[in-house]
C-alpha cells in the first residue's frame, strides 16, 4: 500500500510539474501575443496620427496663404486709395508717392 501511495504522490508531482510548465508556456505565449498586438496598434495609431497631422498642417498652410493673399490685397487697395487721395486732394504731396515706391 505504501508503494502505491508513493507512486500516486509521484504521479501527482509529475502532473503538477507538467501543469506548471504548460501554464508558464501559455503565459509566455499570451505575453508575446499581447506584445505583438500592442506593437501593431501603436503602428496603426502612429500612421493615423501622422496622416491627421499632415492634413491639419496642409489646411493651416492653405488658410495662412489665403489670409496672406487677402492682406496683400488690402495693402494694395489701401496704398492705391492713399495715392488717389494724395494726387487728387494734395498735389503738393506728390513727393510722398515717390517715397512709397
Amino acid at each position: 500500500m505504501i508503494q502505491v501511495e508513493e507512486t500516486q504522490v509521484q504521479r501527482e508531482r509529475e502532473l503538477r510539474s507538467q501543469l506548471a510548465r504548460q501554464a508558464a508556456a501559455h503565459s509566455d505565449h499570451v505575453k508575446e501575443v499581447l506584445r505583438v498586438q500592442q506593437h501593431e496598434l501603436q503602428t496603426a495609431f502612429d500612421v493615423r496620427l501622422a496622416g491627421l497631422v499632415d492634413k491639419e498642417r496642409t489646411s493651416l498652410q492653405q488658410k495662412v496663404a489665403g489670409w496672406t493673399g487677402r492682406m496683400k490685397g488690402f495693402d494694395k487697395a489701401l496704398t492705391g486709395s492713399l495715392l488717389i487721395f494724395i494726387f487728387t486732394y494734395r498735389p503738393e504731396c506728390s513727393g510722398f508717392h515717390d517715397s512709397l515706391q
